[in-house]
C-alpha cells in the first residue's frame, strides 16, 4: 500500500488515551495531632416506588452503595435497582460508586409468585470469578466487574457466540455467559531521549494510530516512529500488532534544517518549510484553492530518504518526487484595496484574513494559523514569507475575487430550525442567516458555526433550499457498495423536542489525559454537553450514556453524527474501551 505521509498533519492528541497522576504537598503548619480530615460522604436514598422496608445510606465519596434486602410491596415482586427514574439503566453495587447525593430507584414486576432465573458466569480462567446472579424473568442482569487474565485483554461477555449487551439484554431464562479473551500485545516506546510514553496494550491483531504517539525532543523535529534501533523501517501510521513490539523514535537537529528553509515546489503545489519543522503547503488557480500546516524534516517520515543535491537546490524522495527551490524574488508587502481587504473563505471552509497592516493571516479548518506578508499588482496578490519577502506563491484575482474564495454572506431563508432524523434519532440546527447558531439533539445543545459564503455554500458544501426542504448535495456518508454519496435532506420545523436526559451522573466532571507531553481536558456536564479542549483548541459535542456504552454527538452536516464506546468507571478514573482492545484511563480532576 502506498504511503503518503511525508508531509502530515499532527492531531496528537485527539482521541488520545494514558494517565497521569499530579502528587502536590504544601506545609500548612497544621497541629502534628491534626489526624485525617474526615472524607466527604453522600446520602444514598432508595425510591421504593409504593415498597417498604428500606432507609437510606451515608457513603464515602468514591465508594461502593452497599446492597440492600429487597423491598416489600403487596401484589408485586422486587425486579431490580436502577439509576434513573425511566428505570433504563441498573445500579451496579459492584461497580458503581457515588459522587453526589444519589437516588436510586426501585422497579416493580405486577404479580407475588414472577418466575426467576439464573445467570452464570464461566471467567474462562480470568479473576475474579463473579458470582451467579437471580434475575427476575424478563429483567437486565447487572454487569459484573471486568476480570483479568494473564497475557490477555477481556473482550466481553458471550452468550454461546453473542455478545452480551448489558444494557439491552434480558433474561427469560438459566443462562452461562462466558467471558471472551484476545490475547494481549504491548507497543513500547523507546523515545531515544524524547518525552516518555507509556507502553500501550491491545489485542493481537489490532491496529495503533501512531499519529496519536508524538514525543518532544529540545532542539529537534520528531521524525517518526521506527521498527529497529538502527531506525531503518518506519512503522506504518496505523500499525497492526500481531505480537509485541519497541517502536524507535528518530529525530532530525533543527540545525539541520536550517539550510533548507525557504519556498519549495513540487509541481503545482508549493512549500514553505520553516526551521522549527513546520511546513505551510499551497496551492492557487483560478477556479481551486487549497492550504495546510504539515511537518517535515530531512530524513522525512514514512521510510522517504531525501537526497539533497549539492548545491541545496533540489530534493528528492527515494519514490522520486523532485521538490525544486522555488523562490529569489521578493517583493515590498503593500495593503490590498479596500475591495481585497477583509475575511474570505474557501470551498474547504479554510479562512484567509487580508489586514491592511500588510499581512496575511490564514486559517486551517482545523484552526492552524500562519502570518505571511503580501501585496497586490494588477490582477494578482502575491503571498510573502514572513522574513525576507520571498514570494512563495501568486493568487489570481478574476472580478474582484482572488481565487475560489469568496466573502461571508447572509442568506435570510437559511435562518431557521432544521431537521434531520437518522437511525431513530433526531439532530435539530437552529440557524441563523450567517450560518452561526445551534447544534441539539436529546435536549442539549452546543453553539455551531457553519460558514455561508456569497457562492450559495455552508459550511463548505452547496446547498438549495425549496420551500421546507434544505438540501446539501451527496453530502452524506459515502456508501460502500455504490461508492457514491446520498444527498441530505432537512425540513424546517417551528421547534425542537428531546427528553435532556443524559445518562450516568457519574461521569459529569472534568477528566483529564496526558500523552506525550499534551494533555487533552474533558469537561462532561450535567446538560448533556461534552467538550474536550487541547491548549486553546477545542471542540463540543452531545453526550449520553447507556448501560455500558457513552455515545457522543458532532454537530456537522456531513460527519457521522453518532459515536459510540464501551466505559467504566472506578472511583476516580474512567476507562473508555476500543474496539480494538484498548484501553484509555482519565482521571477525574
Amino acid at each position: 500500500m502506498h504511503k503518503k505521509a511525508w508531509f502530515f498533519k499532527n492531531k496528537a492528541l485527539w482521541g488520545i488515551f494514558g494517565v497521569m497522576l499530579v502528587f502536590g504537598t504544601i506545609a500548612t503548619g497544621c497541629p502534628p495531632d491534626s489526624g485525617d480530615p474526615e472524607p466527604t460522604t453522600y446520602t444514598v436514598t432508595f425510591n421504593l416506588d409504593g415498597g417498604t422496608g428500606l432507609e437510606s445510606q451515608t457513603v464515602e465519596e468514591g465508594k461502593t452503595v452497599e446492597k440492600p434486602d429487597n423491598p416489600t410491596k403487596e401484589g408485586n415482586t422486587f425486579a431490580a435497582w436502577y439509576r434513573d427514574e425511566a428505570k433504563t439503566t441498573l445500579w451496579n453495587f459492584d461497580t458503581d460508586v457515588v459522587v453526589q447525593d444519589t437516588t436510586i430507584y426501585a422497579k416493580w414486576v405486577a404479580g407475588e409468585n414472577v418466575p426467576s432465573y439464573e445467570v452464570t458466569f464461566d471467567a474462562d480462567g480470568g479473576t475474579p470469578a463473579p458470582a451467579k446472579q437471580t434475575v427476575i424473568q424478563g429483567e437486565k442482569a447487572p454487569e459484573p466487574a471486568k476480570p483479568t487474565k494473564d497475557g490477555y485483554i477481556f473482550a466481553g461477555w458471550y452468550n454461546g457466540d453473542t455478545a452480551w449487551n448489558f444494557g439491552t439484554g434480558t433474561v427469560t431464562e438459566d443462562i452461562t455467559l462466558k467471558a471472551k479473551w484476545t490475547e494481549a500485545v504491548t507497543v513500547t516506546f523507546n523515545t531515544n531521549g524524547g518525552s516518555a510514553i507509556d507502553p500501550v496494550t491491545v489485542a493481537k491483531g489490532g491496529s495503533v494510530f501512531l499519529g496519536n504517539y508524538q514525543t518532544t525532543k529540545a532542539g529537534n523535529v520528531f521524525d517518526g516512529w521506527y521498527k529497529e534501533e538502527a531506525l531503518t523501517t518506519a512503522a506504518d501510521s496505523s500499525l497492526t500488532v500481531d505480537a509485541s513490539i519497541t517502536l524507535y523514535a528518530k529525530w532530525t537537529s533543527m540545525s539541520e534544517l536550517e539550510p533548507y528553509a525557504g519556498v519549495w515546489q513540487l509541481g503545482d503545489n508549493v512549500y514553505l518549510l520553516q526551521e522549527d519543522g513546520t511546513a505551510w503547503y499551497f496551492y492557487f488557480s483560478r477556479d481551486n484553492s487549497s492550504f495546510d500546516m504539515r511537518t517535515w524534516s530531512t530524513s522525512i517520515i514514512s521510510s522517504e530518504a531525501v537526497m539533497f543535491n549539492e548545491g541545496k537546490t533540489e530534493f528528492t524522495l527515494d519514490r522520486g518526487s523532485t521538490f525544486t527551490k522555488n523562490s529569489t524574488e521578493t517583493k515590498t508587502p503593500a495593503a490590498a484595496t479596500d475591495a481585497l481587504l477583509g475575511v474570505w473563505i474557501n470551498g474547504g471552509n479554510d479562512r484567509m484574513e487580508l489586514k491592511s497592516d500588510k499581512t496575511a493571516v490564514f486559517t486551517t479548518s482545523h484552526g492552524d494559523t500562519v502570518t505571511l506578508g503580501y501585496c497586490v499588482e494588477s490582477d494578482t496578490l502575491y503571498l510573502l514569507t514572513p522574513t525576507g519577502n520571498l514570494v512563495i506563491v501568486s493568487i489570481p484575482v478574476t472580478d474582484g475575487k482572488p481565487s475560489d474564495f469568496s466573502k461571508p454572506a447572509n442568506d435570510n431563508v437559511l435562518a431557521g430550525v432544521w431537521k434531520l432524523t437518522e437511525d431513530g434519532q433526531d439532530y435539530y440546527w437552529d440557524l441563523k442567516a450567517d450560518g452561526n447558531g445551534t447544534f441539539h439533539t436529546l435536549g442539549a445543545s452546543v453553539p455551531v458555526s457553519f460558514p455561508v459564503t456569497e457562492n450559495g455554500k455552508i459550511d463548505g458544501h452547496s446547498y438549495t433550499i425549496s420551500g421546507d426542504k434544505l438540501t446539501l448535495p451527496e453530502a452524506g456518508e459515502r456508501d460502500e457498495e455504490t461508492n457514491k454519496r446520498p444527498d441530505i435532506v432537512l425540513t424546517k420545523v417551528t421547534s425542537v423536542s428531546g427528553s435532556g436526559a443524559d445518562g450516568d451522573p457519574r461521569l459529569h466532571g472534568t477528566w483529564t489525559v496526558t500523552q506525550g507531553g499534551q494533555t487533552l481536558t474533558v469537561t462532561i456536564t450535567s446538560n448533556g454537553v461534552f467538550e474536550m479542549r487541547q491548549g486553546d483548541q477545542g471542540r463540543s459535542e452531545i453526550w449520553k450514556a447507556d448501560g455500558s456504552k457513552f455515545y457522543t454527538y458532532a454537530s456537522g452536516f456531513s460527519s457521522e453524527r453518532s459515536y459510540s464506546q464501551t466505559y467504566s468507571i472506578s472511583g476516580s478514573t474512567l476507562t473508555i474501551s476500543s474496539g480494538d482492545g484498548s484501553e484509555t484511563v482519565l482521571t477525574k480532576q
